[in-house]
């Protein structure tokens, strides 16, 4: 079974260290706005909630939602109200080592 719980600080570096991988950094961006974002998400980021993934009590990979409206920088890119974003990322590649980890 696979459960979210609320990111903490102890899952910073590990999220980190998954953005830094190419497969996630090609969608997620350079890893300082992430570490700012995380650090700052029970203050100026406070409107997004962070999880972490777990299978079998180990981290497998992160997702977030967020009101869409508190994110755009332009008036084109507002939603109707109600609108959420979600971002994900698995941390690991599906490997033979890793499977057998879990």
């Amino acid at each position: 079974m696979i459960y979210l719980r609320k990111l903490t600080d102890e899952d910073i570096n590990t999220v980190k260290n998954w953005i830094m991988q190419d497969y996630v950094s090609q969608w997620f961006g350079h890893v300082s706005d992430w570490e700012k974002e995380l650090k700052g998400r029970n203050d100026e980021f406070s409107f997004i909630k962070h999880f972490i993934a777990e299978k079998n009590g180990k981290p497998i990979g992160f997702c977030q939602y967020y009101d869409w409206n508190r994110t755009v920088e332009n008036d084109e890119e507002y939603e109707p109200v109600g609108t959420y974003g979600i971002d994900y990322l698995i941390g690991f590649k599906k490997t033979e080592t890793y499977k057998k980890q879990l």
